[in-house]
C-alpha cells in the first residue's frame, strides 16, 4: 500500500500542488489528514487539510464533508486520526478501533464489511490485493487474492482476477455487507421500497436486508439469516 501526495490523485487540481503538507492519499481511496503540531495549552487544537471538490465520507463516524468546491477545511482532531473516503471508492474496512486485529491471519478468518462512497454518476469502484503476511513471493505457499470491487446503476459486483480454491480468500465468507455511505438520497423511502438480493460465488440466489441508518445517512445491505 502507497502513501502519496493528492497531486497524483488530483492531477488537473492546481490547489493539489500547493497543499502537499497538510495531508495524503493512503492507496487510492482513503484522504489522510495528520496532526503535525502539538495541542495548544489553552482551547483546541484546529489544524487545516486540503480537500478537492466531492463528498468525502469520516470514516470514524460515517459523517459526510460536503465539499462544493476545493477549499482548505478547519478540523479539530479527536481520538483517532481523520481519514476520509473519496467520492466514488469502495474500500474492504475493519474500523479495529478496540484493536482486535493485530495480525493478517487474524482478517482472513472472518467475513469482511465494505465501504462505498458513491460519487455524483452514483459510481463507485475499488480493489484488494491479499496475501497471508507470511509466505514469501513466489514460494509454493504464496497464493494472493486479488478483488475488485464495482458499484453502478443499483448493482453491486465483487470478482477476483487471481486466486483460486487454495487461495488465501475465503470465498464463501468474505463479504459481511456493504454501507453505502453518503446515502441521504433514501432517506424517503419507505423501508418496504428497500430491497436487495444478490448471487453468491457459485451464483445461487440469496436475499439481503436493508436499513436506512438516519444518523449516519447510510445503507447498509447485510445477508439476510435463514
Amino acid at each position: 500500500m502507497c502513501f502519496t501526495p493528492l497531486l497524483f490523485h488530483f492531477a488537473d487540481d492546481d490547489l493539489a500542488y500547493e497543499n502537499m503538507e497538510n495531508t495524503f492519499m493512503f492507496g487510492n481511496a482513503v484522504k489522510v489528514s495528520p496532526v503535525l503540531e502539538a495541542a495548544p495549552k489553552t482551547g483546541d487544537l484546529k489544524i487545516m487539510s486540503y480537500f478537492p471538490k466531492g463528498n468525502w465520507v469520516d470514516l470514524n463516524d460515517m459523517s459526510v464533508l460536503e465539499v462544493d468546491a476545493p477549499k482548505m477545511v478547519e478540523l479539530t482532531p479527536g481520538e483517532y486520526p481523520f481519514a476520509h473516503l473519496a467520492p466514488g471508492s469502495i474500500i474492504p474496512f475493519h474500523s479495529n478501533k478496540d484493536m482486535t486485529f493485530t495480525e493478517t491471519s487474524q482478517l482472513l478468518e472472518v467475513a469482511t464489511p465494505l465501504i462505498a462512497n458513491l460519487d455524483d454518476n452514483m459510481q463507485a469502484s475499488g480493489a484488494l490485493f491479499v496475501d497471508d503476511g507470511i509466505s514469501a513471493m513466489g514460494s509454493d505457499s504464496y497464493k494472493p487474492s486479488y478483488v475488485k470491487f464495482q458499484a453502478q446503476a443499483g448493482m453491486v459486483t465483487i470478482f477476483t482476477e487471481m486466486g483460486n480454491e487454495a487461495s488465501v480468500l475465503k470465498k464463501a465468507a468474505f463479504m459481511d455487507s456493504i454501507t453505502f455511505a453518503n446515502a441521504a438520497s433514501f432517506a424517503s423511502s419507505a423501508a418496504a421500497d428497500l430491497y436487495a438480493c444478490g448471487l453468491d460465488w457459485n451464483h445461487n440466489v440469496i436475499d439481503f436486508t436493508v436499513a436506512y441508518d438516519t444518523k449516519t445517512t447510510s445503507l447498509k445491505i447485510t445477508p439476510a439469516k435463514d
